[in-house]
């Protein structure tokens, strides 16, 4: 029986790895030299423990039969196979890269600090649009049978369900996948916009570059990912040609989680370049503390300033 499953158990699991050394390696230098742990540090957790549930699921799905033709299985291992796939690998593939997304995001809001009002508004955009559209995305593999959600997989509910077409999911595949773009485009540009103004030089910023725009590579993946979005409707041969389809699905969700590598030496160049107290940041101060700073000396300036007018 044909199997074409093993190159992405093996690249699946491989990049899980790879991205966990580097949450971990994140996340022990918050524990151990910054001693916080903040918003962004959370969504990043849940991403990649998302993502270790998706491939546990992928796993199982590639056991029961993802990976063979549809046509070689049977009916037992078919509706098994379109369980796994449908109910559980294809839910913790959205929610994974939105959790990374999020992040991202939200790490970006720190930097930015309270004065930009549009980059934190456009920030605030990404992170609304990603929880609504992928959100969408769940909602509609659960409801596209009505309330008859055992029809995915379950022939004996699917002979007295009436599903949408294939047709339906694709396109709000492609429309995803579109909208994740555009969002890993702004997240991309926008540290660009802060690393341009920064007072430092060609060398540090190119340093800086590399790894605040990575998000740059979870938009590659992204548009080819949404190439094989085609196979959502391969409905005849739906195990087989699901597989490469995961394999960007991987792909995509690692590079977006390992595209936030953190590091010291970043914050504090950045810290300079925003509208900081300088005189307030150290080399020691965690980004998520310089915001909080930032944000007390704008809270007392506008009280000053309300004062001063009050008086006049």
């Amino acid at each position: 029986m044909a199997d074409n499953a093993k190159p992405l158990l093996g690249l699946g699991w491989t990049l899980l790895l790879g991205s966990g050394a580097v949450v971990g390696l994140r996340m022990y230098a918050r524990l151990t030299r910054v001693r916080r742990v903040a918003v962004d540090d959370y969504l990043m957790l849940a991403s990649w423990s998302s993502e270790v549930f998706h491939m546990i699921f992928v796993t199982v799905a590639c056991t029961k039969g993802l990976g063979h033709h549809f046509a070689a299985l049977t009916p037992t291992q078919q509706q098994h196979a379109l369980f796994y796939t449908i109910g559980l690998v294809e839910v913790f593939a959205v929610i994974t890269c939105m959790w990374g997304r999020l992040s991202f995001a939200a790490f970006l809001l720190y930097i930015i600090g309270p004065s930009d009002v549009q980059k934190r508004w456009a920030l605030r955009s990404v992170i609304a649009v990603q929880i609504l559209v992928n959100l969408i995305v769940i909602i509609q593999i659960y409801t596209q049978c009505g309330r008859h959600v055992t029809a995915l997989w379950d022939y004996a509910a699917a002979a007295h369900a009436t599903c949408l077409s294939p047709m339906v999911e694709t396109i709000i595949g492609y429309v995803q996948s579109g909208v994740n773009s555009m969002c890993d485009i702004t997240l991309t540009v926008l540290p660009a916009m802060i690393l341009w103004n920064l007072n430092m030089p060609l060398t540090q910023k190119i340093g800086l570059g590399a790894t605040l725009t990575l998000s740059i590579f979870a938009f590659a993946a992204s548009l080819a990912k949404a190439v094989q979005i085609r196979n959502l409707g391969a409905k005849d041969d739906f195990t087989w040609y699901m597989v490469s389809l995961q394999t960007w699905v991987c792909i995509e969700n690692n590079v977006v989680m390992g595209g936030e590598v953190d590091g010291r030496p970043r914050e504090e160049y950045i810290l300079q370049s925003v509208s900081a107290p300088v005189n307030q940041i150290t080399k020691t101060m965690d980004v998520h503390v310089a915001y909080e700073a930032r944000s007390e000396a704008a809270e007392r300036d506008e009280k000053e300033d309300a004062s001063s007018y009050r008086v006049s």
